[in-house]
């Protein structure tokens, strides 16, 4: 839609979003219609009652590749919720016949992790947005789109500075950068062999820790995509889906020092706990 400047809304927001510096990201509201959007400065969307359709108005000054970071990231997800899909904050790669997923928060690690996987040789699935499907013997990984959002000194780290990048946006610093050689991309989609949650990073060495019950299903939970939080039938039903998620797919808690030096060391260690779940399961 045309750029407009935001208008203040009188209505308080139902849910919001908090930014890692303490600041209001965005604003989760209501109406008639479906739910309106507001990311504070740069963009409102609209999304239809039944999360097939979201319309964007740009505030002045910003550019159709911010429109685009926020729908991909942060708007396209919060929809697939309202249509009743199960997707996550992490990443997964593809790897051992399967695929393994990272979970947690924003600066846990996941986009270097997957970017590293993917430049050795395991190609990435998705970043930051993944969509799990159940199939009779267990659950399916679906691809997303094919890019990686890295800070500048990952992606030198990672030697991913010959690859192509989406165009910057003015909001953060991170770049997006796209598919291709030097980071391969799997496009179809994968039986999830284990998810691992990233914990705080302050260890000095690679630990894991297995995640049972109740423990399990918090950690899952907490990186669900919800856009509609006070539908409690819909809040229910994800509650029991991803109980069934959490008892079948082994949950594993990782620490590990966030040092790209050690990143050789920590995949391989990854792959041989991925392994060892794979046997016992």
């Amino acid at each position: 839609m045309p750029p407009r400047a935001q208008a203040t809304i009188k209505a308080k927001p139902f849910h919001r979003w908090a930014a890692q510096d303490g600041s209001v990201w965005l604003n989760f509201h209501r109406d008639k219609d479906g739910f309106f959007l507001r990311f504070p400065g740069l963009a409102d969307f609209h999304v239809s009652l039944d999360g097939s359709k979201a319309l964007c108005w740009l505030v002045p000054g910003n550019d159709t590749a911010t429109q685009e970071h926020l729908y991909l990231n942060q708007v396209a997800p919060l929809m697939q919720s309202v249509r009743g899909e199960l997707i996550f904050h992490a990443s997964a790669v593809e790897c051992l016949g399967g695929a393994i997923a990272f979970f947690g928060a924003s600066g846990r690690g996941k986009s270097t992790l997957v970017a590293s996987f993917a430049a050795s040789g395991s190609p990435f699935l998705t970043d930051d947005g993944l969509t799990l499907e159940k199939k009779f013997d267990g659950y399916m990984s679906l691809p997303s789109h094919p890019s990686v959002r890295m800070w500048e000194d990952s992606a030198s780290a990672l030697r991913t500075d010959m690859a192509a990048l989406a165009p910057p946006v003015s909001f953060t610093e991170k770049t997006r950068v796209l598919a291709g050689d030097s980071l391969p991309h799997c496009a179809e989609p994968q039986p999830l062999i284990a998810a691992f949650f990233l914990e705080s990073g302050e260890a000095d060495r690679i630990s894991f820790r297995r995640l049972q019950g109740a423990d399990a299903l918090t950690s899952w939970m907490s990186n669900l995509f919800i856009l509609d939080t006070q539908d409690q039938n819909r809040i229910h039903q994800n509650f029991q889906n991803v109980a069934n998620i959490a008892e079948s797919i082994p949950s594993i808690a990782l620490n590990y020092p966030r040092r790209y030096d050690g990143l050789n060391e920590l995949r391989s260690a990854i792959l041989s706990e991925a392994k060892n779940v794979q046997r016992f399961e």
